[in-house]
């Protein structure tokens, strides 16, 4: 069935391990988790269970474990770097609470599956404002990698940007996400409701509402999925209509004073940042849709919800945009528009360019803060490198996505 193709491309994935797991109540259990997650996966024998994660090494994973599950089982599995989140669900509610302290991804151990439904809920939400984007840096990258991603976006950019999205290409994307959802009743109704509603002044509402449709399109630009992007042009080409009515009203607002602060949560590898800090002055590109909030706050709550692996650190990226700069990324205030008003959350376009102004590293507050300013797509930037060697860095985006993150990078 062509369902298949589109198997495991969510960032995120459920494991459940419960050697009871094909009672019918079970089974209900299971088809309310798949409202928060499409990719749940369910084992009673623990070598399938291990051989399984083994595979999963591109997806974060949020575990389920029932009260057979012994500390020796969540060692192993808290070790392993995809794993964001452990929850145990059993009878007895103090199974093992001494437990929680050594290991951090432990979030929760509960006989209530509304608390465990609830509890899994706001951690995915959580990770999907810090690492729903891939971050690509003019440090890391060569002169050629990007090469065809600017092919692929060029043509892109004709196929959803200089024209209104069109019938065909809405019906393309309703029977994509009703391919990839077909086993998903839970989500039978949200799409009959998509169907009926959506469009060029819906397409931001819907974006926070439902998540495993926004991140279907995030995956989708994360991973350079030209495929993917593509079916779900439709629902990209009403983002982007609707972010540019927003962002005509947004900057008018900062006529008089045209620059503001964001705050974003953020995980990044460790050995990315190692390398982040030994230039001076980098440019980032932010693959995906990205979000960031007025309120230093509500992104530490994010950040600080999220426990990294070994392999990650927690940052804070500080965020000025100056209003009156034209050739960024679209941006606007979209607070009055999203499910979660509470959030006061500014929306950017997908392969936004960001320079790094300052690093701020502060031991009693843990978290480095990431000085950063939105810039334009098309501008030169001289560097110097830790090696002493000059060289320029030209942004060339052609539309949302890491990858129009084409930036060449030549050595003087």
């Amino acid at each position: 069935m062509e369902q298949r193709s589109l198997h495991n491309i969510d960032r995120y994935c459920l494991v459940w391990f419960d050697t009871e797991i094909s009672l019918d109540r079970n089974i209900r259990m299971q088809a309310h988790l798949r409202s928060i997650l499409n990719d749940l996966f369910v084992f009673k024998d623990l070598g399938h269970l291990e051989g399984k994660v083994q595979k999963l090494k591109e997806q974060k994973i949020f575990f389920i474990f029932n009260g057979s599950a012994d500390k020796h089982l969540i060692n192993r599995i808290h070790r392993r770097a995809q794993v964001a989140a452990i929850y145990v669900y059993c009878k007895r509610p103090h199974w093992d609470e001494h437990l929680r302290p050594i290991f951090p991804k432990l979030k929760s151990i509960t006989n209530d599956f509304g608390s465990l439904w609830k509890n899994l809920k706001n951690d995915v939400h959580a990770y999907e404002k810090v690492d729903n984007a891939r971050i690509i840096s003019s440090i890391t990258q060569t002169s050629n990698e990007f090469s065809e991603y600017q092919d692929n976006l060029i043509r892109l950019w004709a196929s959803y940007y200089n024209r209104e999205p069109s019938y065909e290409e809405k019906e393309l994307l309703l029977k994509t996400l009703s391919e990839y959802f077909y086993t998903n009743e839970s989500m039978h109704n949200v799409l009959k409701e998509f169907k009926d509603t959506i469009g060029p002044t819906t397409a931001i509402n819907w974006y926070t509402r439902e998540s495993l449709i926004s991140r279907l399109v995030n995956h989708a630009f994360r991973t350079s999925d030209w495929n993917l992007i593509e079916k779900l042009r439709y629902f990209i080409g009403c983002l982007y209509m609707q972010l540019t009515l927003e962002h005509s009203l947004f900057v008018k607002r900062y006529h008089e004073n045209p620059f503001i602060t964001l705050y974003r949560g953020q995980l990044m590898n460790r050995l990315d940042f190692d390398r982040l800090i030994k230039f001076s002055s980098r440019i980032l590109f932010l693959t995906s849709f990205i979000s960031a909030s007025f309120q230093e706050h509500v992104a530490m709550n994010f950040i600080n919800a999220c426990e990294p692996s070994y392999n990650e650190m927690r940052l804070l990226f500080k965020i000025i945009i100056n209003t009156d700069l034209k050739g960024t990324q679209l941006y606007a205030d979209i607070t009055h528009l999203s499910t979660y008003v509470h959030e006061e959350e500014v929306l950017i376009m997908s392969g936004a360019t960001f320079i790094v102004t300052d690093i701020l590293l502060n031991t009693q507050r843990k978290v480095p803060i990431v000085l950063m300013e939105l810039c334009p797509n098309q501008q030169e930037y001289d560097f110097k490198g830790d090696n002493g060697d000059s060289f320029q860095v030209t942004p060339e985006l052609f539309d949302p996505a890491e990858n129009r993150s084409q930036s060449r990078i030549s050595q003087s």
